[in-house]
């Protein structure tokens, strides 16, 4: 079996060669020599093209989808509130239900992809959202509408574990960095759609009109997700070469790319091949080593524990500085002198502001790695903070706020990147899922801990107590986060294949 160059047959246009220097060399020689090819090599070869960017389309829907469903919860307070008669205590329960079905569904739609494979989580999780999305416009009080809305909750959960994983997964390395922050992106275009409808919507249709028009999004994308194949990684690392291959050779196509000029001849043995770099050392089993039995635990053994506790960290650092940025940020406002915005125009700009914050990511990200602008997003959280607590005047104050969201959305655009790239395919979902949880949980008690402060002490010196989380959180991640991504193959196991056993 030998490999024809694509210098003999020229890719179509929009097609990027992301082999690096030599590694075209490689790929004839293990598809000549020993009959096999390294998956890697061959997503490098194939390039960013068509299938690449209808992939970016479909996953990206599906993100905005999940954004809008998360933001539209700050639209409802008003119109429940005078709908129901409701006061602050059971308004204050809806957040937290819906939070929780989110937190059930990441954890536990990230351990099934993982286990069950990507694809069906990705189509399954879309059609809970819809569903249950138009179901809750029908709600009859506020405790079926927390019922329904936590199911709401327990599907979008699995779209934010899932969706970037299977995204990630398809990438070849040159490129990847900037697929996944374009992928990023979808988020504040999600919740730029939410505002627009919430402010076109409600004020003339009501807010059951409101749920059932932010559940199209996921009706759209429902549709769309069957396109998508599953993920070639997670076929080889379950044995299933032969699916695997064939959905390489279906991408090859789909960029106007001959398999063969891949390497894919027939009788080519796909492999995983290249891991020559390990996240973690080789374990010793012993009785309380509970990898084997509790996948997901491998999280927290010797070579994995500072980069998840890192990244929990992380996820509840920006999470506490969006409540401060977003949520609370109309009420800071009123405190320190302005005029109270209305919640879509306090929404939307705070969402306008988040677009500087990603395309910085993805400038600074994709030259001089992952871990350095990591670092520092948390620190320029809490200096952004700071210089909003000592603003004075209404234009330092809005300069200050937009600054603040920039920056945290910088640092979201970061760990969306960086947390598919540093674990395994084995725990790649369970890891986005986990962590993004625990940032939920430890994030649990940020309102009442907000509210104490506002009672007791100064506007200032509550937004500096924000400023400082922030600075502390950032220096914790220079203590814990220590593996650079950028420019790494994907790693698809966390020890070397020899010590499990071969599949």
């Amino acid at each position: 079996n030998s490999c024809v160059h694509p210098v003999l047959n020229p890719p179509p246009p929009w097609h990027v060669n992301t082999m690096p220097k030599g590694d075209a060399e490689s790929l004839d020689n293990s598809a000549t020599e020993r009959g096999a090819v390294s998956l890697d090599l061959v997503l490098s070869e194939i390039g960013l093209g068509y299938f690449h960017f209808r992939l970016l389309f479909v996953c990206g829907i599906g993100f905005s989808a999940a954004a809008i469903e998360v933001v539209l919860t700050a639209f409802l307070f008003a119109e429940l509130r005078h709908h129901w008669g409701l006061d602050e205590y059971q308004l204050s329960v809806f957040p937290i239900v819906v939070s929780s079905g989110c937190v059930l569904g990441e954890i536990f739609w990230g351990h099934v992809a993982d286990r069950s494979g990507r694809r069906w989580v990705f189509m399954v999780t879309v059609l809970i959202v819809v569903v249950s999305g138009i179901a809750s416009s029908s709600a009859t009080g506020i405790w079926s509408l927390c019922a329904i809305r936590f199911v709401v909750g327990f599907g979008y959960g699995g779209n934010i574990a899932v969706d970037i994983a299977l995204f990630a997964e398809f990438q070849p390395t040159r490129g990847r960095g900037w697929m996944l922050f374009s992928m990023g992106a979808f988020w504040p275009v999600g919740q730029t759609l939410a505002v627009i409808i919430a402010w076109i919507v409600i004020p003339r249709f009501g807010w059951r009109t409101f749920l059932v028009v932010c559940a199209l999004p996921s009706g759209i994308t429902a549709f769309l997700r069957p396109l998508i194949p599953e993920s070639p990684r997670w076929l080889l690392l379950n044995g299933r070469e032969e699916e695997a291959l064939e959905v390489c050779r279906s991408m090859a196509r789909m960029n106007e790319i001959k398999p063969e000029d891949v390497g894919l001849n027939d009788g080519t043995k796909l492999t995983l091949a290249n891991e020559v770099e390990q996240l973690s050392p080789p374990q010793i089993s012993t009785p309380l080593s509970p990898q084997v039995n509790y996948p997901m635990m491998q999280l927290f053994n010797t070579g994995l524990w500072r980069t998840t506790l890192g990244l929990v960290v992380f996820a509840a650092a920006l999470k506490f500085a969006g409540y401060a940025t977003t949520t609370f940020m109309p009420s800071f406002l009123e405190m320190k002198g302005m005029e109270r915005l209305s919640v879509y125009q306090s929404m939307m700009l705070s969402t306008l502001s988040q677009f500087p914050g990603i395309l910085l990511a993805a400038f600074i990200g994709t030259r001089v790695g992952r871990l350095g602008p990591i670092y520092v997003s948390m620190l320029l959280c809490g200096v952004s903070l700071a210089f909003f607590a000592m603003a004075s005047g209404h234009a330092r104050m809005i300069a200050s706020c937009c600054l603040a969201s920039c920056c945290v959305e910088f640092g979201w655009a970061m760990q969306h990147v960086y947390t598919p790239e540093v674990f395994p395919t084995e725990l790649r979902a369970a890891s986005a899922g986990l962590i993004s949880a625990c940032g939920s949980i430890m994030n649990g008690g940020t309102p009442l801990i907000t509210a104490w402060l506002v009672e007791t002490h100064s506007t200032a010196s509550v937004i500096c107590f924000f400023s400082l989380v922030c600075t502390l959180s950032g220096v914790v991640l220079f203590l814990l986060l220590h593996v650079e991504t950028m420019s790494r193959d994907l790693q698809d196991v966390s020890r070397v294949q020899g010590e499990k056993g071969e599949k």
